[in-house]
């Protein structure tokens, strides 16, 4: 394929709706860099440098299905090429034929350079060997899979897993359940998208701790997460790291009282010494915690 040109999806808007305008921009320089000498360059930011690592692949074996179909149109023009040369009694017929061929050819690379509309079709429907169906998801269910397991299996097959290790996961929580992703929606397209960015364990991991998070699940405030606010690629990343972690409360500090003015030296060096003691047991106290 012809290395001037190169097609955005629609569908990855998704993923660059939450950037930044200098994200956008050290994406876009990337992907441009990648056209043309095959390779990313080094990017700092490991948001960035995932959704141009998945991007990158998808033009790339887009690419690759556009020049294959090609070769083919063009072995297919070849034989009947010959076929017709041999046959001197269908001269006007192959001479048709041929000119279908070329033509065919042609509309084949004006659809390329405009949406890639002969190829992305194919590169939509190849994504994955199964068929285009909507994945039903028990409110109720159980694991089809084990998680060590899952990493393995289809993309489909993954998305329906994790769906359900989030249903699970609510269990005693506020939180909505997933019952159904269909294939065509941007659920599905979105989880995909985490699951190529970070493999399906991390995924799974970032479900987990939604669980142990207060703020998450409701409990400190009327907000709850849904499950289509995970996905979203800056949300993700920040339940992956951690952000919304319960914190630690801090120790609670001893009321020291304040010297206090005295007349008999005695009780002034009593009171020191009780201060002493008590700052002391703070200070065991703050090591202790």
């Amino acid at each position: 394929m012809s290395k001037s040109t190169f097609i955005m999806r629609d569908e990855w808007w998704d993923m660059l709706e939450d950037m930044t305008d200098e994200q956008r921009g050290v994406f876009l320089a990337a992907i441009y860099q990648f056209r043309a000498t095959g390779e990313l360059p080094e990017i700092s930011d490991s948001h960035v440098r995932g959704v141009a690592k998945y991007i990158s692949r998808s033009i790339a074996e887009t690419d690759d299905k556009y020049e294959k179909k090609c070769q083919k149109l063009s072995k297919n023009a070849s034989k009947r090429w010959d076929k017709e040369e041999t046959d001197t009694d269908k001269d006007a017929i192959a001479s048709n034929e041929n000119a279908n061929a070329c033509k065919e050819m042609q509309l084949h690379k004006f659809a390329s350079e405009k949406n890639a509309i002969a190829y992305d079709t194919d590169s939509e429907s190849d994504s994955d060997s199964e068929s285009d169906i909507d994945i039903d998801i028990p409110t109720g269910c159980s694991s089809s899979g084990s998680d060590d397991t899952a990493a393995q299996e289809p993309i489909s097959t993954q998305i329906k897993q994790v769906a359900e290790h989030w249903n699970r996961m609510t269990e005693g929580t506020s939180i909505a359940k997933v019952s159904k992703i269909s294939r065509s929606s941007n659920r599905y397209k979105s989880l995909s998208a985490r699951i190529r960015e970070y493999g399906y364990d991390e995924v799974v991991q970032a479900i987990d701790r939604i669980a142990r998070s207060d703020f998450l699940c409701g409990r400190s405030k009327e907000w709850v997460i849904t499950f289509d606010w995970f996905l979203k690629p800056n949300n993700f990343i920040k339940v992956h790291d951690g952000n919304y972690d319960n914190k630690a409360s801090p120790p609670k500090p001893l009321k020291i009282p304040s010297m206090a003015y005295q007349d008999s030296p005695e009780k002034q060096a009593e009171l020191s010494d009780k201060l002493k003691e008590i700052e002391k047991m703070y200070m065991d106290r703050v090591k202790e915690e």
